[in-house]
């Protein structure tokens, strides 16, 4: 599916839509199994639940694996943008990063809690990483 020609190529936003799909479920997972992992096992109750995620938040070496993993699931998403297009991998790559920047941004709507230096490395990080997921591929 080809919707717009860019001057290297074309690019699929279907192939982007794929990627940012993928990476944001990848992330998802990601995110709560070292989430799980850090707790050391499901909350039995939401008051337990909710004072780990505090202590979650509160951690930096929770935030910081977090924050790897997250990135890593970023550039897997571009490289499976890249992957579908067969062609343009780094354009692919940064609409994929741009479609994720959509996502984490409603995420941090959702999970306020996050601290301000976590969201803000995110955002800046987050359309790079897709992008080297996407030039991976080429």
């Amino acid at each position: 599916m080809r919707l717009m020609s860019v001057a290297a190529g074309s690019l699929s936003f279907g192939a982007a839509i794929k990627g940012a799909v993928v990476g944001a479920i990848a992330s998802l997972i990601e995110s709560s199994v070292v989430a799980w992992i850090f707790m050391s096992g499901t909350p039995k109750s939401v008051a337990e639940g909710e004072a780990a995620t505090k202590a979650l938040m509160a951690s930096q070496s929770y935030l910081l694996t977090d924050l790897g993993g997250s990135l890593l699931c970023m550039a897997i998403g571009g490289y499976v943008a890249a992957s579908s297009a067969k062609q343009s991998g780094l354009k692919h790559g940064i609409v994929t990063g741009v479609l994720l920047l959509a996502f984490v941004a409603v995420m941090m709507m959702i999970f306020p809690g996050v601290p301000r230096w976590y969201t803000v490395t995110v955002f800046i990080l987050i359309i790079p990483a897709a992008a080297l997921g996407g030039m991976l591929r080429g």
